[in-house]
């Protein structure tokens, strides 16, 4: 018969999986490839497909300044199911209740993140959900059904 679907070793937040060519010198499917340094050419060609698609360029966020651009990129690089609840409270005395910044950050999680680091969507789930922001939330849906349609 077939084998049973969880027999193989547990896989964990942490790891990383791409596709290769399946050869002798790393890659394959399912297992690190530590000479691929930050998204693949196709992760690249699929953000410049979103932001190119005109539903986008009507309702693109302007960027905030760099000052905070910094500090949410910082925030999402240092994220993990451990920090949660203070790298939310960090988040929202950064952003206070500015609806624009917390749409920006929704496009910035959804086209940024979420759409190149599938590995990590439980962890940006439980970020949203302990954020408890309405306008983030919504966005964020919004974003990634924008985000759907486009691919």
């Amino acid at each position: 018969m077939f084998p049973r679907m969880n027999s193989g070793p547990p896989i964990t937040n942490q790891q990383q999986y791409t596709t290769g060519n399946g050869g002798g010198g790393g890659g394959g499917v399912g297992r690190e490839n530590p000479s691929q340094k930050g998204p693949s050419l196709t992760q690249n060609a699929n953000i410049r497909t979103l932001m190119s698609d005109p539903s986008y360029q009507l309702v693109r966020v302007k960027p905030p300044p760099e000052q905070i651009n910094d500090k949410v990129a910082f925030t999402f690089n240092n994220l993990s199911f451990a920090n949660l609840s203070q790298k939310a409270e960090e988040l929202k005395e950064v952003l206070g209740n500015d609806d624009q910044l917390w749409k920006w950050v929704a496009q910035y999680l959804v086209m940024k993140r979420a759409s190149i680091e599938p590995n990590f969507h439980s962890l940006y789930a439980g970020f949203i959900n302990t954020l408890n922001v309405n306008i983030l939330y919504d966005t964020v849906l919004t974003e990634t059904h924008r985000n759907i349609k486009v691919h």
